[in-house]
């Protein structure tokens, strides 16, 4: 009696372009059945994952095998990967259909059941595609890790995104026209709605979103521009700021999240890594190794939590917080300036000061001359009256139009007088910063320790460890420094213990260099 098989043929979306298609399959296990003279009454068709058999058309072949018991040698497949990546659940199969007569058999590989050891060499071939499997589940792990460590989200959006590109062709997620009823759901806590009603309001707004769903979604900080980075393997929980535009404003976020947890107390807005106090730097030093700008994370360990900056393009720079900023104050603690320099920057802003002071004078003097002119103005208007030459209504709009233009001259002087005040008090703010540039940099916050520094070093810094390179330092500093410290004479381009100038970059001496674009000398200290 000819001898009957059923064949499975599988594909996976990924595998269409390796040569798997179900086809080739078909064809192979039939070409084989015709050698053997083997009739094969059912063929199943597949595009499912193997990792288990809870597959639909394996369901069904399982199904048929049932219904059609003793009537069925064999299960063929092309390779023992098309069968399974799951070597304990195959073996579970396989042992399943040689109790019902049945004999697995992958025909590019196929075993001799009657020989014991034979079994050794089947536990390879079922052992490999699960390896491959798994080594191929770690790496998609390791590099959404990566992505996500960067602040870029790689799965599927969350509520109230969509997945897109951005102009490098990497996943990106952008705000989805869905994003309105995230920030009503928000609002519709902070008015003191719970959870269930916010959930029944939004329903009928014509949003439907499960309890769960709107729970996790409150919490989650992605809708303020941040990426949370789940513990995993022992590394603890970590929060990013993400490559992404938040939907929600972070003051919303965090008394939202006091509402969630019970709090009526006040506390401080959550603030993302880069407004953090312990990394006053971020965002204007440079990675050594790529060039990338560094950012700032806080590491959990058994008893504190740790501030470190690191580099998420290369992941090979990670410097203490503590050792960055410590070293940020002892380079501006060694720019300081002698009395005569200071006197010298006195005098340039005294002089700066005083052609705009010479220009407002005569200014004012114009402004005053046309109050006198219509002061004329409305006294000649009153003798008209007077003499019966106009009547009391053109009077009064004559009066009310020069009133109007008097009173814009006279805010005009206002404005003028508070200029000059201005001036003056801006005068000993940068006479105070020259002197007192590491004292004010500890005093304020940190958005000014970045505008104090940045007026100082125009270019991002670049920290080895042990000293800071910059290509370009501000021209008023600069001159300063040498003149000061007189260190033209020593070592080329070296301004402190703690800061030399980039060698990539040619700067041009007191003069201008031949060939350079004439330079204005920065005065960026002047914004305090």
């Amino acid at each position: 009696m000819k001898e009957t098989a059923i064949s499975m043929c599988r594909v996976s979306s990924d595998e269409q372009a390796k040569g798997y298609s179900l086809d080739i399959q078909k064809d192979h296990i039939k070409k084989h059945c015709l050698d053997c003279n083997i009739e094969i009454i059912k063929t199943y068709c597949e595009d499912h994952s193997a990792k288990d058999f809870n597959r639909p058309e394996f369901k069904k072949l399982e199904e048929f095998v049932k219904n059609n018991k003793g009537k069925i040698n064999w299960l063929f497949v092309t390779t023992w990967d098309r069968f399974s990546r799951n070597i304990s659940e195959a073996l579970r199969i396989i042992d399943k259909f040689k109790k019902l007569g049945i004999t697995v058999q992958a025909i590019q590989a196929p075993i001799d059941f009657s020989i014991p050891e034979s079994l050794m060499i089947l536990s390879m071939y079922l052992a490999m595609p699960e390896v491959d499997n798994t080594r191929r589940s770690m790496k998609i792990k390791e590099g959404m890790q990566a992505a996500l460590k960067s602040g870029r989200w790689s799965n599927k959006a969350p509520r109230g995104y969509k997945n897109s590109r951005d102009e490098n062709n990497r996943p990106l997620i952008i705000p989805s026209s869905d994003a309105k009823y995230i920030k009503r759901a928000y609002e519709l806590i902070l008015k003191g709605f719970s959870q269930t009603e916010v959930k029944i309001q939004l329903n009928k707004e014509g949003y439907n979103i499960a309890k769960t769903t709107l729970s996790e979604t409150l919490r989650n900080p992605v809708y303020i521009g941040q990426v949370r980075i789940k513990s995993i393997e022992g590394i603890p929980e970590l929060i990013v700021d993400g490559l992404h535009e938040g939907i929600i404003e972070e003051e919303t976020f965090c008394k939202v999240q006091d509402i969630l947890n019970g709090r009526t107390v006040k506390r401080h807005t959550h603030r993302r890594a880069g407004h953090k106090i312990e990394f006053p730097l971020r965002g204007i030093i440079c990675c050594e190794k790529c060039g990338g700008i560094l950012t700032g994370s806080l590491s959990k360990g058994r008893n504190n939590r740790y501030a470190y900056y690191h580099c998420n393009h290369c992941g090979k720079t990670r410097y203490s917080a503590n050792r960055i900023n410590s070293s940020i104050r002892n380079l501006l603690q060694g720019i300081s300036f002698k009395e005569s320099i200071k006197e010298i920057y006195d005098e340039l802003l005294r002089k700066m000061i005083g052609k705009n002071t010479h220009d407002s004078k005569k200014y004012k003097k114009d402004l005053e001359e046309e109050i006198v002119k219509l002061d004329a103005n409305l006294s000649k208007a009153q003798d008209m009256l007077v003499d019966s030459k106009i009547d009391h209504e053109d009077y009064a709009n004559i009066k009310r139009k020069i009133s109007s233009e008097k009173i814009k001259i006279e805010d005009k002087l206002n404005e003028l007088k508070k200029d000059v005040d201005s001036n003056s008090e801006l005068q000993n703010q940068n006479i105070n910063i020259l002197t007192n540039i590491l004292a004010v940099y500890d005093k304020v916050d940190i958005r000014d320790k970045l505008r104090l520094i940045g007026s100082i070093f125009p270019e991002k810094l670049i920290f080895d460890g042990f000293k800071y390179r910059t290509a370009r330092i501000n021209e008023v500093v600069r001159l300063m420094l040498l003149i000061d410290n007189k260190l033209g004479a020593t070592k080329n381009g070296q301004l402190s213990e703690f800061l030399e100038l980039s060698g990539q970059v040619e700067l041009p001496g007191i003069e201008p260099g031949s060939k350079q674009e004439t330079k204005v000398l920065s005065t960026c200290l002047s914004c305090y």
